[in-house]
């Protein structure tokens, strides 16, 4: 079939990060670059698409939005500085997402994206070295394009799973130790599982799910997303996303392809478990390479984590409230 096309053709403005940044030496790098929207009162979204400006080094990107002035004082004159797996400040939303082979996210027109006058937007950039030389990048860029009128709901990204606890969500595993939950991945395993949930609680309102992906790094091979229902819903379980030959380097989030009213809908005591499948072994064409950026020759133990050679096992939720 014709690849799906990358970049969203229709778009209103185009916001690219404010300076240049250089990646070097073994280890990734995490970036938070603001800039801003410049948006005067309540704006809606229908599309956003990020660009990366280097995809050699470019391993995947998250924006959010955020009235907090705390990200300029951070960021100061070079409009940028460096953070980790979020931006450092507790108040903000996820609007648009990026990893290799990601397609446009395309609101539903009854729910689009959301930003309030006077937010500020933070690209937090993750960087995975080449391992030769020193990389520049200098224009990863955010599409946007707006929404005219007052809709019913608004939508966001939500980002769920990589627990690091059995408090937190992580469900026991078939190499724990002591009978603790762990997220390990041993050397030269070739099946491994690890399973994760989360109940929606009582705070949040019912959540409309219109879209759903999978993300894991090199080590995964394959993803399954399901809803347990609560014991007082009505309607039934079911499956709501696997990805076997998941490939790192083809992601994307699927849409439902049903009317807006149709989509399925979380409601409280709802339990969403992921379920990831790993291989750390040289049968995973995957590993050598990514062992050999790090000078390594055999596979080690791989943990939870952000860098590249870490693991996740995340499940990526396009949802809308009233």
């Amino acid at each position: 079939p014709e690849l799906p096309a990358t970049e969203l053709e229709d778009a209103d403005v185009e916001l690219t990060i404010p300076a240049a940044v250089d990646v070097e030496g073994p280890n990734d790098r995490f970036v938070c670059f603001v800039v801003d929207p410049e948006v005067s009162g309540l704006t809606f979204m229908e599309a956003t698409q990020v660009n990366p400006g280097n995809d050699a080094i470019v391993h995947h990107v998250l924006v959010y939005s955020t009235s907090s002035s705390q990200v300029d004082e951070m960021a100061g004159e070079d409009g940028y500085y460096d953070c980790f797996g979020g931006i450092g400040v507790n108040s903000l939303s996820l609007i648009s997402a990026w990893a290799p082979g990601v397609q446009p996210a395309r609101f539903p027109t009854e729910a689009p994206g959301v930003l309030q006058a006077g937010e500020k937007l933070v690209i937090n950039v993750h960087y995975h070295p080449t391992g030769v030389g020193t990389e520049v990048d200098d224009s990863t860029s955010i599409d946007i394009k707006w929404h005219e009128g007052l809709p019913e709901y608004v939508s966001q990204l939500n980002l769920i799973g990589n627990f690091s606890t059995g408090y937190s969500g992580l469900m026991p595993g078939p190499n724990d130790t002591d009978d603790v939950p762990e997220f390990r991945i041993p050397a030269g395993e070739e099946s491994h599982t690890e399973m994760m949930r989360w109940t929606k609680p009582a705070s949040l309102p019912d959540l409309r799910v219109w879209m759903v992906g999978a993300h894991m790094h090199y080590v995964g091979v394959d993803m399954a997303i399901a809803v347990q229902r609560g014991a007082d819903s009505e309607q039934e379980d079911f499956c709501a996303l696997q990805t076997p030959n998941y490939d790192f380097n083809w992601q994307r989030g699927y849409v439902y392809d049903l009317d807006f009213e149709d989509t399925p809908v979380l409601e409280t005591g709802d339990t969403l478990y992921m379920q990831c499948e790993y291989n750390n072994s040289f049968s995973n064409p995957y590993i050598a390479d990514a062992l050999a950026d790090q000078g390594l020759d055999e596979p080690i133990d791989v943990h939870l984590g952000e860098e590249t050679l870490d693991e996740m096992c995340l499940g990526v939720f396009g949802i809308a409230a009233p």
